[in-house]
């Protein structure tokens, strides 16, 4: 999407804590990035996020932008409130919302009380699931809503190689190591299917340093790690190997917005078990869904893939590569965000 927008002509600034990929942007697209110093996801303290709305609305009355795109739950929020406190234009972007949504608490309720407040005087806001979209029409949260199929799949770069497995002997978790993504009843079921297959091997991709502000979480991953039920191999800057290498993908998540993990594996072609939840049931009709925070329907889905013939398996990545190319690829989405940006330079939005 920033590529087409500095194609277009339009000058760029970034504003985001600094990371190994920021570099690389600002070469590629010769655009300015100033750093978010007060940015944490996972806090919910309040004078945190109150000296992110301060650096927010201090950098946007310096900068004074034609338009902001705003992604990531706090930036939606904070981000709104300080466009809205200098008069700017902004587009919110629903990626996903969240692990306080996973469950229905207070901090639900007061996150739902936040969005109606930031979002109210957005252009439009983007939603990557028609479930998030319903519940936010519904509280009267946002009124003029699109729909997308996610962030888009470079389906060229996430190509399989022809791979020659003769039974499934390999699952793969990619992901925020999180209790939210699922990556307990994961390791659970592994632990069960070792019993049975023993040469099955348990790949796990992603980045743990948000679970280690949890010990008691952080010594039970751990402990899978140190029985060997799993083999856990960090946060990568790229996974595709890992895609290659794997008979399945496993992704247990409690919601999502529109899993980019599930995608890129329905383009490296493999079959996907996933669950019955927002975010990810909708992706797909191939796709193996399971009940939420089940152990036990989760084992047994993945013995029964481990039983299957590989040549249906495969059949059936074949079918996700498929239907990867005709609904969720990078250039049917930044289409969508073209076609957009055309509407608000013509006033139409």
């Amino acid at each position: 999407m920033l590529k087409m927008i500095a194609e277009q002509g339009h000058s760029l600034i970034l504003l985001s804590p600094k990371d190994e990929f920021i570099e690389k942007l600002m070469k590629e697209l010769e655009c300015t990035h100033l750093h978010l110093n007060s940015l944490n996801p996972r806090s919910i303290h309040p004078i945190a996020d109150l000296n992110l709305f301060f650096e927010l609305q201090k950098a946007y009355k310096k900068i004074k932008p034609d338009l902001i795109f705003h992604f990531t739950i706090k930036l939606n929020i904070y981000g709104g409130f300080a466009a809205k406190f200098n008069n700017i234009k902004y587009i919110s972007n629903i990626t996903g919302l969240g692990s306080s949504f996973t469950n229905h608490s207070i901090l639900r309720w007061w996150t739902m009380k936040m969005y109606r407040w930031a979002l109210n005087k957005s252009i439009c806001t983007f939603f990557h699931n028609q479930e998030d979209l319903t519940l936010f029409t519904k509280a009267s949260i946002c009124e003029k809503t699109f729909l997308i199929p996610g962030s888009g799949i470079d389906v060229q770069y996430y190509k399989a190689q022809k791979r020659n497995s003769l039974s499934v002997k390999k699952f793969l978790f990619a992901g925020r190591i999180l209790p939210e993504k699922g990556i307990f009843e994961f390791c659970k079921a592994a632990e069960k299917i070792k019993q049975l297959y023993p040469d099955v091997v348990f790949d796990v991709v992603g980045d743990l340093s948000i679970l280690k502000q949890n010990q008691s979480l952080e010594l039970q991953f751990n402990d899978f790690v140190i029985r060997n039920i799993i083999q856990f191999h960090g946060a990568q800057s790229s996974i595709k190997h890992f895609y290659q290498n794997a008979d399945v993908f496993v992704l247990p998540s409690y919601r999502e917005g529109k899993s980019k993990a599930i995608l890129e594996a329905m383009a490296m072609e493999l079959p996907i078990i996933t669950t019955n939840v927002p975010g990810c049931n909708d992706i797909s009709n191939d796709l193996f869904l399971v009940l939420s925070k089940n152990v036990e329907e989760l084992y047994q889905m993945m013995c029964k893939l481990i039983e299957m013939p590989i040549d249906e398996l495969q059949k059936i990545g074949a079918k996700n590569r498929q239907t990867t190319i005709q609904e969720f690829s990078t250039d049917k989405i930044v289409n969508l965000y073209q076609q957009l940006i055309a509407k608000i330079k013509d006033d139409q939005l």
